[in-house]
């Protein structure tokens, strides 16, 4: 009777802390900060994330989802009380204009503490030439012409601009022919100069142009300027001339 009671009062003691034990989640550093990249020579920057285990039973990863298409990531799918593992991420910088930048990482677990938390990587390119607005909208009003100005921000001191054209977007939906639609828009532009440099060292120019009698079809596409910079000869910005 003795052995028994003293089995059954073991084993009272043991089930709640059976019951009780779980699995805890720790990542050091969860946001990943790649610094300043110069725009054209880095293509990704990747980062490897230690995940700890701090509880009593085993952590299972059971997804990990980047936040968009650019970013690529592996990681460890079992990691046991105490121990420590990995999630691996990459992610492709190409084609991204200057700027701070930051992709977000979402991370599934049985963790007890946080079944999903977020990780991030980001950093700051520092781009040959900075464009403002991002997105150019020529917008008609009463008049035949329509201005529209940007800047143009850049270390190179005697920026040159060659040439201006927009090129539409295909399959757009109306019924203009697709080689008229496709045929290049040449808009009249003009570069001012500025009367100093910055404090950071660049240069502020602003670039005006201008559109006459635009079409009668709105289109979305594509304003490319053609520049004298060596490591920039050309900008693509996004934007729209809209129809009368």
């Amino acid at each position: 009777m003795n052995s028994l009671l003293r089995v059954l009062v073991l084993g009272s003691m043991t089930l709640p802390a059976m019951l009780m034990s779980a699995p805890m989640i720790s990542i050091d550093s969860a946001n990943y900060d790649a610094g300043i990249l110069q725009e054209g020579e880095v293509k990704s920057i990747k980062n490897v994330f230690i995940v700890k285990n701090t509880g009593d039973s085993a952590l299972v990863i059971q997804q990990v989802k980047p936040g968009c298409g650019c970013t690529a990531v592996g990681h460890d799918s079992i990691i046991q009380p105490g121990k420590t593992g990995k999630i691996t991420s990459e992610v492709d910088i190409r084609g991204m204009h200057g700027g701070t930048f930051r992709k977000y990482i979402t991370v599934v677990s049985n963790a007890k503490n946080a079944q999903t938390l977020r990780i991030s990587l980001g950093g700051n390119i520092m781009s040959y030439i900075d464009y403002s607005p991002g997105y150019l909208r020529f917008i008609p009003d009463s008049s035949n012409n329509i201005t529209v100005e940007m800047k143009l921000s850049t270390a190179k001191k005697g920026l040159k601009v060659s040439e201006v054209q927009f090129k539409s977007q295909p399959n757009q939906g109306n019924n203009v022919p697709e080689w008229q639609r496709s045929m290049p828009i040449f808009p009249s532009y003009k570069l001012i100069e500025p009367d100093s440099v910055k404090a950071d060292g660049y240069y502020d120019y602003t670039l005006r142009l201008t559109l006459t009698n635009p079409d009668k079809q709105s289109k979305h596409g594509n304003f490319i300027i053609k520049t004298n910079h060596p490591k920039k000869a050309e900008i693509s910005v996004p934007g729209m001339i809209m129809s009368k």
